[in-house]
C-alpha cells in the first residue's frame, strides 16, 4: 500500500469510527441525511459502517433509502409494491450511460463510457445503483455495436431506460430484472429487521436484568 492509499483508508477509517462512536441522536441524523440522495464521497465509509454500526446502519439509512427507491412513505411500514412501468422508470431513470467507439489502428479500436447519474433521485444504495448501471449497459443494442465495428469514425451509443423501454424486448428484461433487484432487496430488508428486533429485545432485557 502506498502512502496516499494509506492516508485514503485512513480517512476512511477514521470517518467511519467516528460516526459509529457518536451518540444515538447524533448519529442518527448523519444516516439519515446520507439516505435522502446518493453521496458518492461516502460510499466506503458507508460500506465500512454496514460492517461495524449494522444495527445503526440498518434502522436509520438502509431502510430509509429503501423506502426512498421503492416509493413507499417514511412511516409506513415496508412492503413489496407492485412491478409497473412507473416503478421500473424510477429505478432506472436516474442514469445514462454512454459507450464511445472510436478506431485507434487498422483492427483496434478504443471504447470510454460515460455513466450519467442523477444524485438528487437515484437510490443512496451503492450496489443497488451499481446493479441498475451495469444492467443499462447491457442493454445496449447489438446492431449499435456492430455498426461501430464497420464504421471508420467514432460513434457514440446511449443507454438509458427510454431507450430500453423503447423495444418489448428491453421492457421485458427491465421487468425481470426489477424484480429481481427488489428480491434481492428484500432479502437483505428481511435480515436487517431481524438484526434490529434482536438488538431491540437484547437492550430491554439489559434494562431489566
Amino acid at each position: 500500500m502506498n502512502g496516499a492509499s494509506f492516508t485514503k483508508a485512513y480517512k476512511i477509517f477514521f470517518a467511519a469510527s467516528y460516526i459509529k462512536n457518536r451518540p444515538e441522536v447524533n448519529a442518527k441524523k448523519v444516516y439519515e441525511t446520507l439516505a435522502k440522495k446518493y453521496h458518492p464521497e461516502w460510499v466506503a465509509e458507508l460500506l465500512f459502517l454496514s460492517e461495524i454500526d449494522t444495527y445503526r446502519y440498518a434502522k436509520y439509512f438502509y431502510i430509509p433509502a429503501a423506502k426512498k427507491m421503492l416509493q413507499i412513505p417514511p412511516a409506513q411500514e415496508l412492503f413489496k409494491p407492485k412491478i409497473n412501468n412507473s416503478l421500473i422508470r424510477s429505478i432506472l431513470g436516474c442514469y445514462t450511460t454512454t459507450a464511445t467507439m472510436s478506431k485507434t489502428g487498422e483492427k483496434e479500436r478504443e471504447i470510454t463510457a460515460t455513466i450519467e447519474i442523477d444524485d438528487e433521485n437515484s437510490t443512496p444504495i451503492n450496489e443497488i445503483m451499481i446493479e441498475c448501471i451495469n444492467f443499462l449497459i447491457s442493454q445496449t443494442r447489438k446492431s449499435d455495436i456492430s455498426l461501430a465495428k464497420m464504421e471508420n469514425e467514432a460513434i457514440s451509443v446511449h443507454s438509458s431506460i427510454s431507450t430500453v423501454m423503447n423495444s418489448v424486448d428491453g421492457k421485458t428484461n427491465a421487468r425481470k430484472f426489477v424484480t429481481l433487484l427488489i428480491d434481492k432487496l428484500f432479502d437483505n430488508l428481511n435480515k436487517y429487521e431481524k438484526l434490529i428486533k434482536s438488538s431491540e429485545y437484547d437492550s430491554f432485557d439489559d434494562i431489566f436484568s
